[in-house]
């Protein structure tokens, strides 16, 4: 389960960061992310695209190193700092960007890449979590079969 998390939670910020790279790598200035053909782009202060890229991708950056370093030894605060890393990307872009309010609807365009990233990070936390847990089969007689199981949270 350790591994699973690792690679669901650095997925993730792959998915999260991908499209910025790819800008990045063709020489493409940074700019809105839902920029559409034919579709107004509200004026923003210059310089805020270059802000939004920097913290995302310095997040991303943190994020990455807590799952490849200490999440993958196994210590526990790093599943829950990283759990805090999304839900300060996730907070604040359901908060700032209205397209991410029409994920729900599949006919409408949002920020399904950012909603499809988040998922798969609470399935590495998740898997992080289950880490934790140990099943102890115990060969006694009990009130629900021939086995009696123990769940031990460490």
């Amino acid at each position: 389960m350790r591994k699973a998390s690792v690679v669901l939670l650095t997925l993730s910020y792959f998915v999260l960061l991908h499209r910025r790279i790819a800008w990045f790598v063709h020489g493409h200035p940074f700019g809105p992310e839902h920029v559409m053909p034919g579709m107004a782009v509200p004026v923003a202060q210059p310089g805020a695209a270059a802000w939004e890229n920097a913290l995302l991708f310095s997040l991303a950056f943190v994020g990455v190193l807590l799952a490849l370093i200490p999440l993958r030894r196994g210590e526990h605060w790093a599943a829950w700092t990283s759990a805090g890393v999304w839900a300060v990307l996730g907070g604040t872009r359901f908060a700032t960007d209205p397209q991410c309010l029409k994920v729900l609807d599949v006919h409408q365009h949002g920020c399904h890449t950012f909603v499809i990233a988040l998922v798969v990070a609470m399935a590495g936390l998740v898997c992080a979590a289950l880490n934790r847990v140990r099943i102890v089969v115990k060969n006694r007689p009990s009130l629900f079969g021939k086995f009696d199981f123990t769940f031990l949270v460490t």
